[in-house]
């Protein structure tokens, strides 16, 4: 069936990857039967113009260290483009995007662990782009900092602390990945050879 993901994790045992292809571009409208089973959502990775930083936000119900890429829901009859470009302008107050450089990187499925309520699984739509001027204030009660990522090491953090599920981190560690294929993104973030749990205290990082 078109809309099934079969689930695969990356890179550290060479199984294959997450991402996949269930739109053309970034302004294409999600497929209907998407919405009837998960809930999709566009992944912002920003990236400053220079290709170095990444822009990363905390939730204030979120654990102290735990920074994520941007991350909003799609509304029937949007694109992934369109989405990222409007929740930018409702949450982070001053950024400027350059929308020319906003580019489809691949979609997958986040199941969620302690679902409550019936709450559908996140199916993620993973963007990238470039940010002209960092954003100046926080306009979401949901977000409270943001920070950003200047290389791989400042990323130990993040995958160290055990906060962020594995398949959250693969598809972060991913959507990095290929922005830096893309050479929108001047380092890359090295997935562990071995295979580990969620609360793995060891990795190893590479730059480019």
């Amino acid at each position: 069936m078109l809309y099934v993901i079969k689930a695969l994790g990356i890179g550290h045992e060479g199984e294959g990857k997450l991402f996949q292809q269930h739109i053309n571009t970034q302004w294409d409208f999600i497929p209907e039967p998407i919405f009837a089973s998960h809930r999709p959502t566009v992944g912002a990775l920003l990236i400053n113009q220079h290709g170095r930083g990444i822009l990363l936000v905390h939730h204030a119900d979120a654990p102290a260290h735990t920074y994520i890429p941007p991350q909003g829901g799609i509304n029937r009859n949007e694109s992934p483009g369109t989405a990222l470009l409007r929740e930018a302008r409702e949450e982070l107050g001053g950024i400027v995007i350059d929308t020319q450089s906003i580019q489809f990187l691949g979609d997958c499925v986040n199941e969620m662990s302690g679902r409550r309520n019936n709450e559908k699984d996140k199916w993620f739509f993973w963007l990238t782009a470039r940010y002209l001027q960092a954003p100046s204030s926080i306009k979401n009660e949901e977000i409270d900092d943001v920070t950003f990522a200047w290389g791989p090491e400042h990323l130990h953090g993040l995958f160290e602390s055990g906060d962020i599920r594995r398949r959250k981190r693969d598809m972060i560690v991913e959507a990095i990945d290929h922005a830096h294929r893309l050479q929108l993104l001047s380092w890359r973030y090295e997935v562990p050879e071995a295979a580990v749990d969620e609360s793995v205290t060891s990795r190893r990082f590479a730059t480019a």
